[in-house]
């Protein structure tokens, strides 16, 4: 009742909002609000909306934090009244998100002047700086190599860095990647930060191998720089009859792939894909990962935004019977993390959390890849910015992060180091 009843309030906005999954010139007059839902009723009446074209979910349904909502133009008083009706409470804290975007546009070009043509940590780039900003590490540095491992849909190189001491295959694995979902751009701007974080610490580099996959999903992440912000998926096309184009990759892990928690339409953010490992993307990652025999003991899928660390599984309740194991490196993790800038994350399963989502990258690498330590980590904020985090955020948001992940470094090698 509650999805047909707004539907019809917006069938007349139909035929346009499919533009949306296209291309998105202005994002003026859209808005993000803020809603809380007290009970388990309220829960599911939030993610009945999740495939309503008019919406779009920033943040999965959830008793335990509040649910962010990004609404079209004139969509918002419709939404805003029949949560009401629902004893649901929301709030408008993003008034204008066009706002913000051309914010962080300003920013960007303010930046970029004063780097000079030198590349910094400390602000966004697109797809082929850091292409060549990874190609110029590995020249510098003899302990690094970068390896192309696939190419994605629209034929931009899937490149890896590796960072191995002495050469690769001796030493336990870590995989950290970012930019899976095209518009969360602090993730491949803290993954970079690691990188040059590992450089710097000899014992991480003495006793383990790191794998960097900064940008996962070029295509998107670079059409986010060139066209639409707050795009999400790939760019690869299914044979939409509308014309929609992309996979959510986050859902497209062939490990108990569309049990829930994704969307068999084409046109949806949470589109899981005509089958599993249907986006090269992803299939690039599987098939690095695998050809380490098991050697990746830490497989970090980064995100933002929530302050969450997501522990699997995430197509059911019935946790992994190393949870503990997983639940307690986390924990510590987080403790380091929080004790650099007063940050505070929240651990806890997928489902416990959020929402049941299965076909994730964390799921597949535990359940099938066995990397014992398997997150999703949601970066900051908690929805004062969203997608949209200002680039003064790089810098704390890099440096806690790497207490989080030097943490969890340290537990696999104690527990999967040489000799053990």
């Amino acid at each position: 009742m509650v999805r047909t009843t707004l539907f019809l309030y917006l069938l007349p906005l139909t035929i346009a909002l499919h533009d949306r999954f296209l291309t998105v010139p202005s994002y003026t007059s859209y808005s993000v609000h803020r809603c809380i839902a007290t009970t388990r009723d309220q829960v599911e009446v939030l993610a009945s909306l999740a495939d309503e074209e008019e919406l779009e979910f920033w943040t999965e349904p959830s008793l335990h934090r509040p649910v962010d909502i990004m609404t079209v133009p004139g969509a918002e008083e419709s939404l805003l009244e029949m949560l009401e009706t629902e004893n649901i409470h929301c709030d408008t804290y993003i008034d204008n998100v066009e706002r913000l975007v051309q914010e962080e546009k300003q920013i960007l070009a303010e930046q970029r002047k004063a780097a000079d043509g030198n590349f910094s940590l400390y602000t966004y780039h697109d797809h082929p700086e850091i292409l060549a900003h990874l190609d110029s590490l590995a020249e510098d540095h003899a302990d690094v190599e970068t390896e192309i491992i696939g190419q994605s849909w629209e034929g931009r190189d899937l490149k890896i860095v590796k960072v191995c001491r002495g050469g690769c295959g001796n030493k336990p694995a870590i995989w950290i990647d970012g930019g899976i979902h095209a518009r969360e751009w602090i993730s491949p701007a803290t993954a970079l930060w690691t990188l040059h974080s590992v450089l710097q610490d000899e014992r991480m580099m003495d006793n383990l191998d790191w794998f960097f996959h900064v940008v996962v999903n070029p295509d998107g992440f670079q059409f986010t720089h060139e066209h639409t912000r707050l795009w999400r998926k790939t760019r690869s096309y299914h044979n939409s009859p509308l014309g929609c184009k992309g996979v959510d990759g986050n859902r497209n892990y062939g490990f108990h792939w569309n049990e829930g928690g994704s969307s068999g339409d084409k046109c949806w953010d949470t589109y899981h894909g005509p089958e599993g490992f249907s986006e090269p993307e992803t299939a690039a990652v599987r098939d690095f990962v695998l050809a380490q025999e098991g050697r990746v003991k830490y497989f970090n899928n980064m995100h933002s935004f929530s302050q969450l660390v997501l522990l699997s599984y995430g197509h059911t309740t019935t946790p992994p019977d190393n949870y503990m194991e997983g639940f307690t490196a986390a924990d510590a993790g987080v403790e380091a993390l929080q004790a650099v800038n007063g940050t505070i994350y929240t651990v806890g399963c997928i489902p416990c959390l959020l929402y049941v989502a299965s076909g994730g990258a964390s799921d597949w690498a535990l359940g099938v890849a066995g990397a014992p330590y398997s997150y999703s980590m949601e970066l900051r904020d908690t929805g004062r910015y969203g997608f949209l985090l200002p680039p003064s955020f790089i810098e704390p948001v890099g440096v806690e992060t790497w207490a989080f992940h030097k943490t969890v470094a340290e537990a696999v090698i104690k527990n999967y180091g040489a000799g053990d």
